[in-house]
């Protein structure tokens, strides 16, 4: 069991993985309105479907892109619950 976060500010997106930054990618060329669907635990594109075969335990969503201190501090007040 892992925990993924993903962050996007309208200018940073940022991947953590237990707590710990994995990624950051600036896409400042982005619109901070994108109007698309969200896949969890999917991936779709024209020519593959990829679905995920796993569980997803948790998800959260915020109004606001959280700092890695807010990540780490989530991670470590649930990591018990999941054993890791």
């Amino acid at each position: 069991i892992h925990q993924r976060v993903l962050t996007w500010n309208g200018l940073v997106q940022r991947v953590f993985i237990n707590g710990i930054l994995a990624s950051q990618v600036n896409h400042s060329n982005l619109s901070s309105a994108i109007d698309s669907n969200t896949t969890i635990g999917a991936t779709l594109n024209s020519v593959t479907y990829r679905p995920f075969e796993g569980r997803v335990y948790t998800l959260r969503t915020y109004d606001r892109a959280l700092s890695g201190d807010e990540v780490l501090q989530n991670f470590n007040a649930q990591r018990g619950r999941f054993g890791i």
